[in-house]
This record gives structure tokens, sequence and C-alpha cells, in this order.
């Protein structure tokens, strides 16, 4: 009876040695990307100063202006800037452009490459949620 129960152990902590790193390697690749619930509440987040911006300073603001906001310091460290209207974070580009009078913007969060959620809005405040032509409805 113990021969069966140590090879039983042994077969165990040898399944254990092999499937540990695949779920370590899985949920390392699962941080790197943007699930739908993050990318919605930063296009609302977003969106909510650009609103508030309008109302204190009757313009809205680039991208560059919006990050400075109190509300968006602990995400900082995840948004890697490329421009004054553009910027990265994970597996996305995001993008905020206003128009030149500042009476208009553009917001949109969509994946790097690639099939993906993607996010929309603009001065209506209303989020629109879209997929690239051609993608599967996985």
């Amino acid at each position: 009876m113990k021969p069966k129960l140590m090879l039983t152990l042994g077969i165990l902590a040898a399944l254990s040695g092999i499937t540990i790193p695949l779920v370590k390697t899985h949920s390392q690749a699962v941080s790197d990307q943007l699930s739908s619930n993050e990318a919605l509440s930063l296009v609302r987040a977003l969106s909510t100063i650009e609103g508030e911006k309008k109302a204190t300073e009757q313009s809205f603001v680039s991208l560059q202006k919006l990050l400075q906001h109190r509300v968006m310091q602990r995400r900082l460290q995840e948004i890697n800037v490329l421009d004054t209207h553009s910027a990265t974070i994970r597996d996305y580009k995001l993008s905020v452009v206003p128009s030149a009078d500042g009476q208009h913007f553009q917001l949109s969060l969509v994946p790097k490459s690639g099939c993906g959620y993607s996010l929309f809005t603009n001065e209506s405040f209303v989020i629109y949620e879209a997929k690239a032509l051609g993608c599967s409805d996985r």
C-alpha cells in the first residue's frame, strides 16, 4: 500500500511542478491586458475630467492635462505617454484630441493590435463600444 501512496505523491509533486509555472505564465499574460471593465472605467474617468475641465476652464483639454488631474495619479505608472494627445496603457492605445477652439473633443481607447473591445466618446459624453470589422464575436 505504501509504495502506491509514494508513487501517487511523486506523480502529484511532478505535475504541480509543471502546472504551477503554466498558471503563473497565464496570470502574468492576463495582467498585461486591460479588461473591458478597466477600459470602461478609464474612459469614464477621463470623460468626467473633460467635463470638469470644460465647466471650470470653458475648454476641453489635451491628454497631458487630463493625466495631471488628481484622479489619474494612481494610474500614471501604467500609462506610457507618447505625445500630447496619445498614450498606451497595457495592450491599448489611448487618444484624446480636443478641437483647436476647445469646444469639442474625441477620445478613443482601442487595442494596439488585432481585434478587441474599443471605446469612443466625445463632448456628448455618450460612450460607444465597438469592434473592428471582420472580427469574430467571441
